[in-house]
């Protein structure tokens, strides 16, 4: 798939891509991420994305083994996403566990990365993703989080505010490709927190000025 790809985008003239992976494609982009010697990805887009924490119970489970499907929804999912698609024989039969999972250690600020996942997805483990791809560790890293509060596995597909906020994500990392990476931000502190912080950097300075009269007097 990689060098289809890589052939592909060579054949078109395109320089660099955007990548974008929906579900199990997402570990498509992963591979084509992992070997890209040209240097034509610029960018990452995984949304509900099964290649994060492929591990996990969450994932292995949907996709290796059968379960009983309490409601309406997951029997949906089951069908569309897992045997419609011929999703499970694929993780489950042929995918190259190894190299398909992607960590944060993956991730590069030259590569910004985005990871979307809905709060209600019941194919991959959302919380666990969040938690993994949106800490300080994988922001440097140049990974963003988009968390969908109502979202589930595919529910952008039909729903126009999550569609319209998704697309807006992904635009603002082909921006932020463009400009060959993302530059670091720090946090804003809150109020308190500026204030402390003042407090704190008057007292070492005080402290230093103090010592460097004291020195001055030879004491």
């Amino acid at each position: 798939f990689a060098a289809l790809l890589h052939a592909a985008l060579g054949r078109l003239g395109i320089e660099r891509a955007v990548l974008v992976g929906h579900s199990l494609g997402s570990t498509f982009v992963h591979y084509a991420t992992s070997r890209d010697g040209a240097g034509r990805v610029a960018g990452v887009a995984l949304l509900d994305p099964v290649a994060c924490l492929l591990h996990h119970s969450t994932t292995t489970g949907e996709f290796v083994y059968s379960s009983n499907q309490a409601s309406l929804e997951e029997a949906l999912m089951d069908f569309v996403f897992k045997k419609e698609l011929w999703s499970s024989i694929v993780v489950s039969r042929n995918l190259p566990w190894h190299e398909a999972s992607l960590w944060p250690a993956d991730c590069s600020p030259q590569t910004p990365t985005l990871v979307a996942v809905g709060a209600r997805d019941l194919v991959v483990a959302p919380t666990r993703v969040r938690a993994a791809f949106g800490s300080w560790q994988a922001r440097l890293r140049g990974v963003r989080v988009l968390w969908m509060e109502q979202g589930a596995h595919g529910s952008w597909l039909a729903d126009e505010a999550q569609g319209a906020e998704l697309v807006a994500a992904v635009r603002s990392l082909r921006r932020e490709a463009s400009r060959g990476g993302r530059r670091l931000r720090l946090p804003r502190l809150r109020a308190n927190e500026r204030a402390d912080g003042g407090e704190r950097a008057a007292a070492v300075a005080g402290k230093r000025g103090t010592q460097q009269k004291l020195g001055d007097l030879g004491i």
